[in-house]
């Protein structure tokens, strides 16, 4: 089972307290996907995930969606050349148009459900849907979330020689009814007895149970939908045990 609370990647610093391990396991899962003789690929990062292939040697496109409004170009993205690969950006509130077709597309550690609203979560993967070949994949994680409760409070301590990290996660509301819940996240780092970077940010996040974000996906568009746990498991049975859910789809 991954430890990690994936909570902490809307964070600016969150990807830097991912265990190398929890690390290694994810870019293993995604880089079957991207081994292919020829293909273009995208990872997309939202509000404001690092890229997990950000310092990859293979040639990955990167797309950075973000719920704030951008001064955008045409088709609501904005283009920087890299010899890594093209970066672009836009927003959710947007449906975007990319200029190629990708054959693979991956979306991990949950950040689909950081968009806030389901309505724009969904425009989202039609967008991605758009985006693909015919027969091309998404690749997408969920996580679990078991603490619908208000008030609930999570507290997270690492420590590393003097170095110190606590993050603190709150529960402020839980619309059922929109399946959403919002966050007062809080995150310090401490160095040598020394409070040296302190963040906190009302953060939403929405879920989808499992059946539930299948069909969504095959609404959009997709089809030949398998669901993994936590980078490994495929039996249905075992997916109790997991804390991620990776989703893989092609184009139908």
């Amino acid at each position: 089972m991954m430890n990690f609370d994936f909570r902490l990647l809307v964070m600016k610093d969150g990807i830097k307290l991912l265990s190398p391990n929890d690390k290694e396991v994810a870019i293993t899962f995604y880089e079957k996907y991207i081994q292919k003789p020829k293909g273009r690929f995208l990872e997309i990062a939202i509000n404001p995930q690092e890229p997990l292939f950000h310092n990859s040697d293979d040639k990955i496109d990167k797309l950075t969606l973000t719920n704030e409004e951008l001064n955008t170009s045409r088709n609501h993205v904005l283009v920087e050349k890299q010899e890594s690969g093209s970066i672009y950006k836009a927003t959710t509130t947007n449906q975007f148009s990319l200029p190629y077709l990708y054959d693979v597309i991956m979306i991990p550690f949950g950040g689909i459900l950081s968009v806030g609203d389901r309505k724009t979560a969904i425009g989202v993967l039609k967008s991605i849907c758009d985006s693909l070949k015919t027969g091309g994949e998404i690749i997408i994680d969920l996580f679990s979330q078991n603490e619908l409760y208000l008030n609930k409070q999570e507290e997270n301590i690492e420590s590393e020689d003097k170095n110190i990290t606590i993050f603190d996660s709150r529960v402020l509301d839980v619309d059922f009814f929109q399946q959403k819940v919002n966050y007062l996240l809080s995150l310090e780092n401490w160095q040598e007895g020394k409070l040296v970077n302190k963040e906190r940010k009302l953060q939403p996040f929405i879920w989808f149970g499992m059946k539930e974000f299948k069909l969504v996906l095959e609404r959009v568009g997709f089809s030949e939908v398998e669901v993994i746990g936590d980078y490994l498991r495929t039996n249905e049975k075992s997916y109790s045990e997991s804390k991620v859910f990776t989703f893989v789809a092609k184009k139908a």
